[in-house]
């Protein structure tokens, strides 16, 4: 036996000693290391030092913030050049929504492994048109080995996934309610990039905790189609939805008790997708029109 392989069964021997709360860190192996440090991440991947903020105060408080999704009634958006007089967040690729404005979103968020994987071209695309990335520890591994220079030409963003959070043990629901709101063992809604985020099944609850977390006034989701059909841009080789099978178990539910920590929060969440899945009662819905036409981009100043 080799080194290298005898290296890598001690560690997830060790691993399994821990019991299954700590099985994800098989992810990340010996040569990935990583350290909190107030408002920094101090990462270490085979070998070489990276330095990385974390989403603690992105962006100033009392803004509205526009999450761009890729649901196909996006695809009817007319201006959407207006999306972008928010601050904004595109998701995996719906930074399509944006490819003929001139100015870029404000964050770009993927928290899927499969997509970098599949999809590298589309996620290099949605890097050049944000001012930001927001990657959790496996994608930022992920896109390194790829590309070892990512983190130090582009302003990257770290954050713990609470399923498979680095350095500590993925039973979020041990943490006191006061700390993570949660509903059991069943779903989570964090606004602490300390503490990291609940992914739910789809991406756009990710966004919504994250755009949370920075306090705003409001959010406005466009594309939240939720509905499990193709995407509104063309794909060479589409990404498969769980979505129709998920929704009902964990998707609902799971939007249902973040609209209540965010109604207590005096957040409000528009929904703007006239084809959305979600009924009313969960956010309140506009139509994409109402909410771009006569939005004025805020003036507070946005944080670097």
């Amino acid at each position: 036996m080799t080194k290298a392989p005898l290296k890598d069964l001690l560690y997830r021997t060790g691993i399994a000693m821990r019991g299954t709360g700590y099985w994800h860190w098989r992810y990340y192996g010996w040569d990935y290391r990583a350290r909190r440090e107030n408002r920094e991440w101090q990462v270490r991947i085979d070998g070489r030092d990276y330095r990385l903020p974390t989403l603690d105060h992105w962006l100033e408080p009392g803004r509205t913030i526009h999450v761009l999704l890729s649901g196909p009634s996006a695809g009817a958006i007319e201006h959407r050049e207006r999306l972008l007089r928010q601050p904004s967040i595109t998701v995996n690729g719906s930074h399509r929504l944006i490819d003929d404005a001139d100015a870029r979103a404000d964050l770009y968020l993927v928290s899927d492994v499969g997509f970098v994987r599949r999809q590298w071209d589309s996620f290099r695309q949605g890097v050049d048109r944000a001012r930001a990335v927001a990657v959790d520890h496996r994608v930022l591994l992920e896109v390194t080995r790829r590309d070892p220079d990512f983190a130090e030409r582009v302003r990257v963003y770290l954050f713990d996934n609470l399923t498979r959070p680095y350095g500590r043990s993925s039973h979020w629901w041990d943490l006191p309610a006061a700390e993570l709101p949660h509903d059991g063992r069943r779903c989570a809604f964090s606004t602490r990039p300390d503490l990291g985020f609940f992914p739910s099944c789809t991406v756009a609850y990710l966004a919504l905790q994250i755009a949370a977390a920075q306090r705003p006034r409001r959010i406005v989701f466009f594309g939240l189609d939720l509905s499990g059909d193709r995407r509104f841009y063309a794909e060479h080789q589409p990404e498969n939805s769980m979505l129709l099978s998920d929704f009902d178990r964990f998707i609902l539910p799971d939007f249902q008790f973040a609209s209540s920590v965010l109604r207590r929060m005096g957040i409000e969440v528009v929904n703007a997708s006239p084809a959305s899945a979600l009924p009313d009662s969960v956010f309140a819905r506009r139509t994409p029109e109402s909410c771009l036409g006569g939005d004025v981009a805020d003036t507070a100043p946005q944080s670097n």
